[in-house]
């Protein structure tokens, strides 16, 4: 992941991807997370009249730039409103995520500067224990230009999905988990996925969750602990077929299994017999439905697959080169286009790609 310390806010930061053609779901059997992995993933609520010492405390560290956002959120000039920031947006950058240890965990934002363009700002994890002691790591961004933006419309956007807190290391104190995305309009769409512990009084990333290329968390195996879910190398944005929107492909999904040591594998047995639900066979085929049309989600997932099972990276190339060649702009609206395989350049890319794991 491409990350540098400034992001931005322009329009909204929701957390879905509109108008962004996915590929149809692969079938899962990943189970939702139990009640023990994720008793403290929640965003806490303190009733009124109730002291909370560490939510009130990361809510006092917030309060100056919060408020800030929400009157740039309310603000009537074209050139500085958030126009689409609704209440959950800006909600989630004032969450409290309590941990077993008492304490607490939130994101938030400091140094909001008003741009020609929109709003520039640092991205903040924040900690504070059961007495109210605050600690700060500024997490890193994706790579953003002045004209480009938190959320600058629904093809470009920066959105944090999900905050839990779990004990990974088992120390006593929840490591912090923030998952988004930066999807930009010319793209892919780019994992923002953050593992951040707080050791030693301090605060930084969690070392063994440092480069996964995480998506999503979930507990796969249903073990009570938190388990990530990851396409590897296998995702791209590819042209339209005709006139339309780009397309957003992903390969098929591989389990980031959380081991009790608190480090992760993509290569144990869970990891394989995870691998295997979504990638049933070896070898490569252009998927196809029952009208001899080209099925481009899942030809892309069989190009990855083919390597996940062995496939020498020459083999997959010359698979590829024999079976896609490029039909673009108007001549990707005939109805014969329908029926060949158009992304040769992008499926070489993944037939190229090192896989992270090989199924046996």
């Amino acid at each position: 992941m491409k990350r540098i310390g400034t992001i931005l806010l322009l329009v909204a930061c929701g957390g879905s991807e509109p108008a962004v053609t996915n590929p149809k779901p692969q079938p899962s059997t990943t189970a939702t997370p139990t009640a023990t992995a994720t008793a403290t993933a929640s965003a806490t609520s303190t009733p009124q009249g109730t002291k909370d010492v560490p939510c009130d405390a990361l809510a006092a560290e917030r309060a100056a730039e919060t408020q800030k956002l929400k009157t740039i959120t309310e603000s009537k000039d074209p050139l500085s409103h958030v126009q689409s920031m609704n209440d959950d947006v800006v909600g989630t950058f004032g969450k409290c995520i309590k941990t077993k240890s008492g304490g607490a965990w939130g994101v938030g934002v400091k140094e909001l500067k008003e741009e020609l363009h929109g709003v520039t700002a640092q991205l903040v994890a924040y900690h504070s224990d059961a007495k109210g002691t605050k600690t700060s790591f500024v997490l890193q961004g994706t790579v953003r230009t002045k004209d480009r933006a938190f959320q600058s419309h629904e093809l470009d956007h920066v959105a944090f999905d999900s905050q839990q807190a779990f004990d990974f290391d088992g120390d006593g104190e929840d490591e912090y988990i923030l998952i988004g995305h930066d999807q930009t309009k010319d793209g892919p769409r780019d994992p923002m996925a953050y593992i951040v512990e707080f050791k030693n009084n301090a605060v930084s990333m969690y070392p063994p969750a440092k480069d996964l290329p995480i998506f999503r968390v979930e507990d796969v195996d249903r073990d009570g602990r938190l388990d990530f879910v990851s396409y590897g190398p296998y995702r791209a944005r590819v042209p339209a077929r005709c006139n339309g929107a780009p397309a957003q492909v992903v390969g098929p999904a591989m389990l980031v299994h959380s081991l009790p040591n608190g480090t992760f594998s993509m290569t144990d047995d869970r990891s394989i017999a995870f691998a295997k639900q979504h990638c049933e066979k070896p070898g490569f085929t252009v998927a196809r439905d029952d009208e001899k049309h080209v099925d481009d989600d899942q030809t892309f997932v069989n190009i990855a697959c083919a390597r996940l099972w062995g496939m020498s990276e020459g083999q997959a190339v010359s698979a590829v080169a024999s079976s896609c060649s490029a039909i673009r702009g108007e001549a990707g609206c005939r109805d014969s286009a329908l029926t060949a395989c158009v992304y040769p350049a992008e499926m070489t890319a993944w037939a190229r790609a090192k896989p992270p794991l090989t199924l046996k």
